[in-house]
């Protein structure tokens, strides 16, 4: 039964009982077309195509050529997959051996199979063939190597580009004479008219399962050849006026503080702004800073769960609530407008925060002759053509819509950015479905899979570099071309399901960019019993909603079916509900009729199987009547997608040369007696200036006495407060004074001064002091700084100085502009500006 009713009343695409065509906006409305323009497409579902490529893999795996999948990566002394395809495995890996390096610079691109086995064996002439075999056919069925078979997720027609593959390959006849066979029916079936063929269906499941067996291996989509469906200009304008007033309700980007935000902090304390650093790097728990809070795939190691403070001005949710009791006590819909956003909103949009482009989608109605629009649920589409980017299969204009889009959005990004497709294999593969698609951006990351474009307009995960720029934005770069890239993705896969990476590279896509779909009604009204219809002028933005628990009913698991109506029908007289309401869970919306009992059976049932804790949303039906009639007068659920592009193209974004520095080089990286000892003293807050003045300056003058060596402190937290001491000498200097100084450590313990210590490796922050060339004389500075702090602390404590510690840290700082021969003007200027930017840092740490 919910099957039966979602077919007959859901939009969304849904086999052949919904279909995507194409309209237009025009002079005046026409919502009639012709019933007999529905026509039908079928094609292969991908993990039925996907186990097909695997299988002619293993079975002719040396009539075929290889390439390393992108989605590789080496770290340290092993590779790894960014995730694995078989919905299983955390993680993949195998040991980067010399050979594993050999294979990774041989199969850059493709390479035959005969010439991978040919150069393993004259580098390794004492490997048995044999050996050499079994270990590039295990890299094989790992998908550390993967074939020319493989289709892109951007071809039109992946069957027929793996039939041409294998052809080329010299696939056995047999076989592909099975995959013509299997293509040819498709189109018979295809040119059968829906509703006929049923026969030619069932022969062509058989035939497919007889080569691969899945639980649905034919996806069907149905298409409207009828283009001649048009809504007013009247109607553009209005939904062009609801873009631009979302996108100025959404809070400007450095007000809000979500994951992003938070994370933001978090590498600037790690990496500061002037570092670009590589995007595996960054995500990695043990070399970098992990995954933003939230993200889950994997689940960062070391972050501690937070919570998120409330995203909305009390402004904007004083008026939120005064609008909810005058629609409660007047029984009306809660009406807004833009002059009644003047006063709550910052209309002054800075040009940077307006999205490219994106997409809203409506329910199309009509009340007494005109069109009324309703909101569809599914805002998630950030970005115009995602909605409709996996039918572009469907029709040439549906394709031309797309690559309309795309032009226009490469002439509306900044001349050195680059937008770049992400075309992958999930890591469940049967949602493929979803994320094949058609793209026309300049660059592709493909992952487990090939890519249409040239090589070097292929991106790999290890080629992306992260950085924040000055206004506190991330942005990504290709660390060999130095282009900007901007990652988007023409299809509606849920980035929550992809791998922190993705994920990631997506969100930062659209970091700075007003949040146009985080509506505050939806937040300031979410734990609501009951919310009134919301309307922008006349469009309808939320039909009125219901939240019911089963302790509202007073029922529990036990309860029979006729107690749970019972119980059902008294809330549903308490609470005022329609007559036809829909079940919701995100954008799945199953449509109820107290009047039907089958319906109402359907919705007991979900009813009674729902937790306790977890309430079922219920929200009215459209009262008004669907809008698009064939010829015959029939009555169709219709629902539009409008894209939306901005107007004026953005401004290039410009970011300083910086000069490179080695990761993990021994400029940077200074381990252990490297030069520098750095040890972290964890004491209590009130005995760290005890510690400060009177302990590290006398050891320091101890040893430095006896040996040639300096020093610098700075107060940090990790969270836990310490000091983090940094020694600097030759090594066999450190390893002389270790002994003298491991004495002075237990003599702190002992004393309870310091709880515990931790030797660790010093990471040179060079970007953030001037690079390279200014980095010695930066930590020069710092030791000098240290030796006066620690004597001012000591005067201040011994009351041999009566000025208080802020004014002397005043001093201090005035002191080190003039040493740079700043006039008074601009020492006011550079003061001023530092000001603003530490009250908005910490702002946003609350």
């Amino acid at each position: 039964m919910k099957y039966a009713t979602r077919r007959a009343t859901r939009t969304t695409p849904f086999g052949l009982f919904s279909s995507v065509g194409i309209g237009a906006f025009s002079d005046k409305n026409q919502l009639s077309f012709n019933q007999h323009s529905f026509y039908k497409k079928a094609r292969v579902d991908f993990e039925w195509l996907y186990q097909l490529t695997r299988k002619l893999e293993n079975e002719y795996i040396d009539r075929l050529s290889f390439t390393l999948n992108p989605a590789c990566y080496i770290k340290g002394d092993r590779a790894y997959l960014l995730y694995s395809t078989d919905g299983k495995s955390e993680e993949v890996s195998v040991r980067a051996t010399s050979v594993f390096h050999l294979i990774n610079e041989l199969c850059g691109e493709c390479v035959a199979y005969h010439d991978i086995i040919r150069s393993l064996t004259e580098n390794y002439e004492n490997t048995p063939i044999s050996k050499i075999n079994q270990y590039v056919a295990d890299l094989i069925d790992k998908e550390f190597l993967i074939s020319n078979l493989r289709p892109p997720m951007t071809v039109s027609d992946q069957f027929q580009y793996l039939i041409a593959q294998a052809e080329s390959s010299r696939i056995p006849n047999e076989l592909l004479q099975a995959c013509r066979k299997i293509q040819y029916q498709i189109d018979e079936y295809n040119r059968i008219t829906i509703g006929e063929g049923e026969d030619q269906y069932l022969n062509l499941i058989e035939t497919m399962n007889e080569l691969i067996k899945t639980s649905s291996p034919l996806q069907v989509d149905t298409g409207l050849g009828d283009s001649s469906i048009q809504l007013d200009n009247e109607t553009s304008l209005a939904i062009s006026e609801l873009a631009s007033m979302f996108t100025y309700m959404a809070a400007p980007s450095a007000e809000r503080l979500d994951h992003l935000e938070k994370y933001k902090n978090v590498f600037l304390e790690r990496y500061g702004y002037e570092r670009e650093v590589p995007l595996l790097e960054m995500l990695c728990s043990n070399a970098g800073i992990g995954a933003p809070a939230t993200y889950t795939n994997p689940v960062n190691e070391f972050f501690e769960e937070i919570s998120f403070e409330d995203q909305f001005s009390p402004e904007m949710k004083q008026f939120f609530m005064k609008k909810y009791f005058e629609s409660v006590r007047k029984k009306a819909p809660i009406q807004l407008h833009d002059e009644t956003f003047h006063r709550i909103c910052n209309y002054e949009i800075a040009d940077e925060e307006i999205p490219v482009s994106f997409e809203l989608n409506f329910f199309v109605k009509l009340r007494n002759g005109r069109v009324m629009l309703y909101l569809g649920p599914n805002v998630e589409s950030t970005r115009a053509g995602k909605t409709f980017g996996r039918f572009t299969h469907l029709s040439d204009s549906i394709n031309a819509v797309v690559k309309n889009i795309h032009n226009k959005e490469k002439e509306l990004t900044g001349k050195n950015k680059k937008i770049c497709e992400l075309s992958i294999v999930p890591n469940q593969v049967r949602s493929g479905n979803v994320t094949r698609n058609v793209s026309y951006r300049e660059k592709e990351m493909n992952l487990f899979t090939n890519s249409v474009l040239h090589h070097n307009d292929s991106v790999k995960a290890e080629d992306v570099l992260i950085g924040i720029d000055k206004k506190h934005i991330f942005y990504a770069k290709h660390k060999c071309t130095g282009e900007i890239l901007s990652f988007e993705s023409n299809h509606m896969f849920n980035p929550l399901l992809m791998p922190n990476v993705l994920r990631f590279l997506l969100e930062i896509s659209r970091d700075g960019k007003r949040k146009w779909n985080d509506f505050p009604w939806m937040g300031i009204y979410s734990d609501f019993k009951y919310i009134p219809e919301i309307k922008y002028k006349e469009i309808i933005l939320s039909c009125e909603q219901w939240l019911i628990h089963k302790s509202d009913l007073s029922i529990h698991s036990n309860s029979s079916i006729d107690e749970v109506k019972s119980a059902f029908f008294e809330f549903h007289r308490t609470y005022d509900l329609p007559q036809r309401f829909y079940i919701v869970n995100a954008d799945n919306r199953l449509l109820i009729d107290i009047e039907d009992d089958r319906t109402l059976d359907v919705f007991f049932w979900e009813l009674k199987k729902t937790n306790h804790n977890h309430p079922l949303q219920l929200v009215a039906a459209e009262l008004d009547a669907n809008a698009l009639k064939d010829r015959n007068q029939n009555v169709y659920s219709g629902e539009i997608v409008v894209p939306l592009i901005r107007k004026k193209p953005e401004k290039p974004l410009k970011l300083p040369v910086l000069n490179s520095v080695e990761e993990n080089g021994s400029e940077r990286i200074k381990m252990p007696f490297e030069d520098w000892l750095f040890i972290k003293l964890y004491c209590k807050q009130t005995r760290e200036e005890e510690l400060i003045a009177f302990e590290i300056a006398d050891i320091y003058n101890q040893i430095s006495d006896q040996y040639p060596v300096r020093h610098f402190f700075m107060r940090y937290r990790d969270p836990k407060p310490h000091i983090r001491l940094r020694l600097n000498g030759k090594a066999e200097v450190l390893y002389s004074l270790f002994p003298q100084l491991l004495n002075w450590l237990k003599s702190l313990r002992e004393k309870g001064l310091v709880t515990e210590f931790v030797i660790t490796q010093y990471e040179r922050e060079i970007e953030r002091y001037g690079g390279q060339d200014l980095m010695d004389a930066a930590e020069q500075v710092f030791c000098e700084d240290s030796k006066v702090v620690e004597t001012m602390i000591r005067m201040h404590r011994m009351k041999d100085i009566a000025i208080s510690k802020e004014i002397a840290g005043m001093v201090s700082v005035i002191l080190f502009l003039e040493q740079f021969e700043l006039t008074f003007e601009e020492q006011l200027a550079f003061l001023e500006k530092i000001a603003c930017r530490m009250s908005i840092v910490l702002n946003l740490e609350g």
